[in-house]
């Protein structure tokens, strides 16, 4: 299944076309991924609208014509023609500095970084995983599904790093083969939410992502994280986790693993 994320960019912001928006309208009534990232997206937009714009300094205040004078007064023997000008090109500065930066600082952005007003701090996470993409993934999974991919992702990466000598965790370089109808999209904003809520739910849990999923967990809009636990000594990973996260509040879902 195809998924138009163009055209759900467009829905949220409102500039999609109305031809357009009776086809998106249709894939909707049967896709419930993508039910989801309408719903988040939405929801996140009229959040932001929602927050006051921060109140500009007045840059201009420590700048009085008396302060200017002290900054730019010179003795009498290094005074030169130009130090005239010095007064009136030094507040002709900082009207500039004030008329640049304040509508800079009262303006906002329109673009929607999150879920909701309780996921703002995840939002703001520091992300310190490697090159990890997203999936969209229509799987409806459940806790015996959760660790049959668990299951299935091991014994991928195990047949891969065997043909090439290196440690199960090797296979992590290339995207990993799953069986089932996935769809890949890159989309670095979109990953780094879903990284951050996992980290949030999972937070007294070892590991490094290395992919991450959109799905659905029983019903509910998920985010699944691959991860790869590594022992204390730091040598090769021996255990990979599945994470699993609702997307509305990054409340724990479910847990799966299997040994490498």
């Amino acid at each position: 299944m195809t998924h138009p994320l163009e055209q759900l960019a467009c829905a949220v912001d409102g500039t999609l076309a109305s031809a357009d928006r009776a086809a998106l309208d249709d894939h909707l009534r049967s896709c419930a991924a993508c039910r989801a990232e309408l719903e988040v997206a939405t929801t996140a937009r009229r959040s932001l609208a929602a927050l006051p714009a921060p109140e500009a300094p007045d840059l201009a205040a420590g700048f009085t014509a008396d302060r200017i004078a002290s900054l730019t007064s010179a003795t009498p023997a290094s005074r030169s023609p130009w130090s005239r000008l010095m007064p009136a090109l030094a507040a002709a500065a900082v009207v500039a500095l004030v008329a640049v930066a304040v509508p800079r600082l009262g303006s906002s952005s329109d673009e929607a970084p999150g879920a909701a007003d309780h996921r703002a701090g995840v939002e703001a996470a520091t992300v310190a995983e490697g090159p990890v993409r997203i999936q969209i993934d229509d799987t409806d999974y459940d806790v015996a599904a959760i660790e049959q991919l668990a299951a299935e992702t091991t014994a991928s990466l195990t047949a891969e790093a065997a043909e090439a000598g290196a440690p199960a965790e090797a296979g992590t370089e290339a995207p990993i083969a799953t069986s089932g109808p996935t769809e890949h999209r890159f989309a670095p904003g979109r990953t780094r939410t879903a990284v951050a809520c996992l980290r949030q739910a999972f937070s007294d849990y070892p590991g490094e992502i290395v992919q991450v999923r959109q799905a659905m967990f029983e019903g509910t809009p998920a985010f699944l994280g691959i991860v790869l636990e590594r022992p204390q000594d730091g040598g090769p990973a021996t255990l990979l986790s599945i994470w699993v996260t609702a997307i509305a509040d990054c409340s724990i879902l479910s847990l799966g693993s299997a040994s490498l």
